[in-house]
């Protein structure tokens, strides 16, 4: 704590939107730390420019360990202010997210669970059309059925997100389309 009353954050911040690529994806990951709502160490301010910078090293991801970095603190640092999903939307993060995750090598329960938290987000805020149209039901569905005997809790946290959201998307016409046509 006494290095973010030096200006700790500032720095973090200085090498989250640096042109290093990998000094970014790290500084990504103490952004999640300082910004896990469980101790909320920090309240970010202007989140618009952080958010869209995570989402363009989200589209640099080619492992499961940078996209979860980087996708732990999308899902962190959107929880800290309510216009946050506005920008996650404006800035395509559903279709961003899904490429990253389907890469090769990228796609690992603990990406899974963070990717389920935003898409949940959007839902509860009425996005439910660009849901439908960048592709996450699929998703949604694939994550209903996710099991792995090490990692049961997260599984079991991730079925509760994907169930939550996709009842959200079938209390609306496009979204009960949708989960018809991908049954």
């Amino acid at each position: 704590m006494f290095n973010l009353q030096l200006g700790g954050l500032d720095v973090v911040l200085s090498h989250l939107s640096g042109s290093h690529v990998a000094a970014s994806i790290e500084a990504s990951g103490v952004l999640t730390q300082l910004t896990n709502p469980q101790h909320a160490f920090v309240q970010l301010h202007n989140v618009g420019p952080i958010l869209i910078r995570l989402l363009d090293l989200i589209d640099n991801c080619n492992t499961g360990e940078t996209l979860l970095l980087v996708s732990a603190a999308l899902s962190n640092v959107s929880m800290q202010d309510p216009q946050a999903v506005d920008v996650l939307y404006q800035n395509n993060a559903i279709i961003r997210l899904i490429n990253a995750y389907n890469r090769q090598d990228c796609s690992t329960i603990f990406v899974q669970e963070q990717i389920v938290t935003v898409l949940s987000r959007l839902a509860a805020r009425r996005y439910e059309e660009a849901l439908v149209s960048q592709g996450a039901v699929p998703m949604l569905l694939e994550m209903l059925t996710v099991t792995d005997s090490h990692h049961s809790d997260y599984c079991r946290r991730i079925r509760y997100k994907a169930a939550v959201c996709i009842g959200t998307l079938a209390a609306t016409g496009v979204g009960l389309k949708a989960l018809y046509i991908n049954q």
